[in-house]
């Protein structure tokens, strides 16, 4: 079956290839619409791959995506493969470069750091940058979501081309099988939906046929509505495709819980799921034109003949709501003078 993939959001089927490897110097990457400009800075340092240091103090996340995460501090905390190339990676495109912050959603998160995509002096797009090296991957959430469907796009021919993190087996894209052994880490999965099932307003799409063991994904009523405002229902995922990422829990079955559409890529539709897809972006009926000429006063042209009718059928209305028409006056004879009868002569 050929493979498509789908961002839900922008309803569309779209084939996705790989594109070329970053070249500092030679990329392209623009900063997609639908975001406003929160102001300038200068890079100080940086944190880690997702994370800078402005000079005016303030930290920036790099919303909508990941990079492997270093301990910065935490006890017990073991490095994710790669952080420190990351880290390496956003400090050669940053350090000590102005910036632009622009927004999409939130723009401050519950740690206090700004929440923005950075645009270089140069006109460089540090997210795409950084994605399409390889160097992070996608990580959304329901109030910011603006940009996903490019980042996306990146995503895949970086993971395609096997760049980055996506050559190491820790970032690879595990199947509805093998993630029981990843519980508790973010993870990418990819399998067939099915059955799906909704309990108590709750949806369970579940990919095996034992749903106290196997993966399952689940859509609260935040995640039901989501769906519902593309004209996507649960079940229409039944016998698909999907690849789903999230922080992967334990519920009866290793589980991830969906709570926005952009967790969810459409790898091989139901027939169900593609007509509810293509009805979706369905371009809406044109509304067909007044054949009725008006004239300039407003007035439509119509015959005598059908006037005339109209004419009586509001007479008959009148008749039947109590209001009689008023009856034409009848013309008066003009009085004739009689002649006066001529004098007697005398």
């Amino acid at each position: 079956m050929k493979r498509f993939a789908c961002l839900i959001p922008l309803l569309l089927l779209v084939c996705l290839g790989a594109s070329s490897p970053l070249a500092e110097e030679a990329v392209s990457l623009t900063l997609p619409p639908r975001l406003k400009d929160i102001g300038a800075a200068r890079v100080r340092s940086v944190v880690d791959g997702d994370t800078v240091r402005l000079e005016d103090g303030r930290q920036v996340r790099l919303v909508g995506t990941q990079a492997p995460k270093l301990p910065l501090g935490r006890k017990d905390f073991k490095a994710w493969p790669l952080g420190d190339e990351s880290k390496a990676l956003l400090e050669r495109l940053l350090l000590g470069r102005a910036v632009t912050l622009h927004a999409g959603g939130a723009e401050m998160d519950r740690h206090g750091r700004v929440l923005a995509h950075l645009l270089r002096d140069d006109g460089l797009w540090v997210q795409g940058a950084m994605v399409e090296a390889g160097m992070a991957r996608v990580y959304s959430f329901p109030d910011n979501r603006v940009a996903v469907a490019e980042l996306l796009a990146l995503e895949t021919a970086a993971r395609t081309a096997r760049r980055g993190i996506w050559a190491d087996p820790y970032y690879a894209v595990r199947t509805d099988i093998s993630v029981a052994r990843h519980v508790g880490g973010y993870e990418l999965v990819e399998g067939r939906v099915l059955h799906v099932t909704t309990v108590k307003g709750r949806s369970y799409l579940n990919f095996g046929s034992d749903y106290k063991t196997d993966f399952t994904i689940t859509l609260d009523t935040v995640g039901r509505r989501a769906l519902a405002k593309h004209k996507l229902k649960p079940e229409f995922f039944e016998d698909s495709v999907i690849r789903v990422r999230g922080w992967v829990s334990w519920e009866n079955g290793p589980m991830i819980a969906v709570n926005h559409p952009e967790q969810i890529e459409i790898l091989s539709p139901s027939e169900s799921l593609q007509a509810a897809l293509q009805k979706a972006i369905k371009p809406p009926k044109r509304v067909k034109a007044d054949k009725a000429a008006k004239s300039p006063k407003g007035e439509s042209k119509e015959k005598p003949a059908k006037r005339a009718r109209r004419s009586k059928a509001e007479k008959a209305d009148k008749t039947e709501t109590g209001d009689q028409p008023d009856k034409p006056r009848k013309p008066r004879k003009p009085r004739v003078k009689k002649p006066k009868e001529p004098e007697d002569s005398l």
